[in-house]
């Protein structure tokens, strides 16, 4: 959150900061959890691109449905596929 107040050009955070710099965000097409933003300059904050894959995940994760659980699934499957591809590769190149 320091890094945040910093880069939107506020001294001190505060119940009105932290709604304006979650606006500025969202202006920009970024979007952060937790929601609300704490007012905590120590607090750490996820901020992602809106549409993406990272808001979908947090979403699923926030509001838990079976879309959601779904999304979950694949989301972890695609990065276990993505792993194991890199371990055939290295394994293809070990062995010639």
């Amino acid at each position: 959150m320091e890094t945040l107040r910093k880069a939107a050009g506020y001294g001190k955070l505060g119940k009105y900061v932290v709604i304006e710099i979650s606006n500025h965000l969202r202006r920009r097409g970024l979007g952060h959890a937790p929601e609300p933003l704490p007012a905590d300059s120590w607090a750490t904050v996820l901020v992602y691109e809106l549409g993406s894959d990272i808001e979908k995940l947090v979403n699923a994760v926030n509001s838990p449905s079976d879309d959601g659980a779904a999304f979950i699934r694949s989301f972890a499957n695609q990065d276990a596929a993505e792993s194991l591809e890199r371990i055939r590769a290295l394994l293809d190149t070990s062995s010639s």
